[in-house]
């Protein structure tokens, strides 16, 4: 049963498109894993909510570090699908 927000399920915080954000508005560790299976505008949208969660979160608190290292899977993952020259 859904909240009146709309944002949690029967069993938990739901994901809607490739946001991933908790409803106590800090961002869960996206893993390589989850990134992989995300399409390309995906990761760019989720690499912007990353970005805002990051600075909006207290300096040097765990919110920020769980966004830092959410940036950092998905930019490896963004390289990873980039062309390269050959």
């Amino acid at each position: 049963m859904a909240d009146d927000d709309g944002e949690r399920g029967p069993k938990g915080p739901e994901r809607s498109g490739a946001s991933l954000k908790q409803k106590e508005d800090y961002m869960k560790l996206v893993t390589r894993f989850e990134a992989a299976k995300l399409s390309t505008v995906q990761l760019y949208g989720l690499r912007k909510e990353a970005f805002f969660a990051f600075t909006a979160a207290p300096r040097d608190s765990e919110a920020q570090r769980t966004a830092l290292a959410s940036m950092r899977h998905i930019e490896d993952e963004l390289a990873e699908r980039a062309p390269a020259l050959r």
